[in-house]
């Protein structure tokens, strides 16, 4: 996986990168897919394309907002079978290493023992929900 910031329209951006020859036998053994969408379909695009599309920059929370509409969230449940592109799941909380080439989550608190090493080129992703963070109760390389 190649990862590279990029700055567009003013924002920066993480740009993930995995050539499909490298996962081609994972995506083989998925299930046949059951949610593509009809030509023409007034929706976010789910395949692949040569232009970039960039969603528009979401508004800041300011006190002349107030009237503005709640934000609404997706829920999806997950299938049986699947194959997680993103990250990393599952974290040791004793002597981690965070690699360089991985991308990892954490959804809530986590705490760290031993020596905790950050390799350069580690992203780690939170949750939008309040208590998601590390806490590293030993040494840090």
């Amino acid at each position: 996986m190649r990862k590279t910031w990029r700055q567009l329209d003013g924002r920066d951006f993480l740009i993930e990168e995995v050539p499909v020859p490298d996962i081609a036998d994972e995506l083989d053994r998925l299930p046949p897919s059951t949610g593509a969408l009809p030509p023409g379909t007034n929706a976010v695009p789910r395949t692949a394309s040569l232009r970039l599309d960039l969603p528009p920059a979401p508004r800041t929370a300011r006190a002349d907002h107030a009237d503005a509409p709640p934000m609404l969230l997706a829920r999806v449940t997950p299938p049986d079978r699947a194959f997680v592109l993103d990250y990393q799941g599952n974290i040791g909380t004793n002597n981690y290493t965070f690699q360089a080439d991985t991308t990892y989550y954490v959804s809530g608190r986590l705490d760290l023992y031993g020596t905790t090493t950050f390799e350069g080129g580690a992203v780690i992703k939170y949750t939008n929900r309040m208590g998601a963070d590390l806490w590293v109760h030993g040494p840090m390389l």
